[in-house]
């Protein structure tokens, strides 16, 4: 492929099933999400375009049983350098149109991809045995003979002997992940998740943190127009808060039932939690979700008072009250349970309170729980969507939702 001859050089081309090759930043770009999170086993993509020169639709053998690979990124001057190659699977797709506006011999087509570890993970029952290790050494094991890369093993201090009976690979892990113990700071519950470049995490969300604070990513929110042009890639485009609240608590008088393990009696109780009493309970500060996906929480006695301390439901894998969503251009260095912190470079004139007002709701530490990659179909440019996560408003430090 040659220079691509546009402004900001993204390179954006898809082969199917290594004989069809379609360019998106020449045109037939409808949309492009891709979308990898600590909550899902692998990445899934949804692509629309029209195919403008008939190569799908005369190949559409191929698109029925092929797989996709994706090529994305900001080129260099080859205009190959920088870019990203992602392998997928298709996992449905249909033609939407016929004809279109385009033209009468052009098809419109809806494809959605996911990522190829995904059948390694869920199609196929196997049978294996472990001796006596921990889950982590058991999942190690399994990653080496099913060629499975990755990202963050924690290790672990249970020790028992595993059996996959019949299970998917995907089935395994999720047992495993509730058997798992941080051989650390004895915390139950590991997150597993894959992205986008197919290395797989199982680690606790505290282990997640300690390995990546290290190596934060810098952003900024910038006023500044000079600014930003010398640092396109780590400014924020764009944020928003996100109350989780309403995830936590019904809203009817009869609240909710939450599970929490007690380590003293190794098993699992019930205790029921209604919001009227909860909300003037807990302290944002405080209060934090943790993703385990087993619906299990832990109590502490902070201030000579029980109240709950860690709490996981099924509906996110790492959330706590206040969740910041940012856009920015793609960053090639932002990933999955990386870290994030925050600059403020404001022009002059703007409020130094207001600037102090903000910087207090933003600084901490940051984790990244999910990425939604868009492509702008009409300018080419390239964005990320970071959900980010942490334990409370205003601390700077990662505290509740970590430990």
């Amino acid at each position: 492929m040659g220079t691509l001859a546009i402004k900001n050089k993204l390179a954006f081309y898809l082969v199917i099933d290594n004989a069809i090759q379609v360019d998106f930043v020449v045109g037939g770009l409808s949309s492009f999400l891709l979308i990898e999170s600590t909550n899902s086993f692998v990445p899934v993509a949804r692509l629309k375009f029209t195919d403008l020169t008939g190569l799908v639709l005369d190949n559409y053998d191929k698109l029925y049983t092929g797989d996709l690979v994706y090529n994305l990124g900001h080129a260099g001057d080859s205009g190959k350098n920088g870019v990203k190659q992602y392998n997928h699977y298709i996992f449905t797709q249909k033609p939407t149109e016929l004809f279109t506006p385009v033209s009468t011999s052009s098809v419109a087509f809806d494809i959605t991809t996911w990522a190829e570890l995904g059948p390694t993970l869920t199609y196929g029952d196997h049978v294996r045995s472990f001796g006596e290790v921990s889950a982590a050494d058991a999942i190690t094991a399994l990653c080496t003979e099913e060629g499975i890369a990755t990202r963050m093993i924690e290790p672990g201090s249970d020790k028992q002997f595993y059996i996959q009976g019949q299970w998917t690979n995907a089935q395994f892990i999720r047992y495993l992940a509730t058997k798992a113990v941080s051989k650390e700071n004895g915390q139950r519950g590991y997150l597993y998740f894959t992205d986008r470049e197919g290395k797989l995490t199982f680690a606790s969300p505290k282990y997640v943190y300690e390995q990546n604070k290290a190596s934060a990513v810098k952003l900024a929110f910038a006023s500044n127009p000079k600014y930003y042009a010398e640092h396109k890639d780590t400014t924020v485009l764009s944020w928003a808060f996100e109350s989780n609240a309403q995830l936590f608590f019904s809203s009817t008088s009869y609240g909710r039932v939450f599970k929490y393990f007690d380590p003293s009696e190794y098993k699992y109780d019930e205790v029921l939690k209604t919001a009227a009493n909860e909300v003037s309970a807990f302290s944002i500060t405080t209060f934090a979700l943790l993703n385990t996906k087993f619906g299990d929480y832990s109590l502490s006695e902070p201030l000579g008072r029980k109240i709950v301390d860690e709490v996981t439901l099924n509906t996110r894998s790492m959330s706590s009250l206040f969740d910041l969503t940012v856009l920015i251009n793609y960053n090639d260095d932002v990933r999955l349970g990386s870290v994030v912190n925050f600059q403020m470079h404001l022009e002059k004139g703007i409020s130094s309170a207001s600037s102090r007002m903000v910087l207090d709701v933003i600084s901490a530490d940051w984790v990244v729980c999910k990425i939604a990659h868009r492509v702008d179909a009409e300018s080419k440019e390239y964005f990320m969507k970071l959900s980010l996560t942490r334990s409370g408003i205003g601390q700077k430090a990662a505290q509740n939702l970590m430990k």
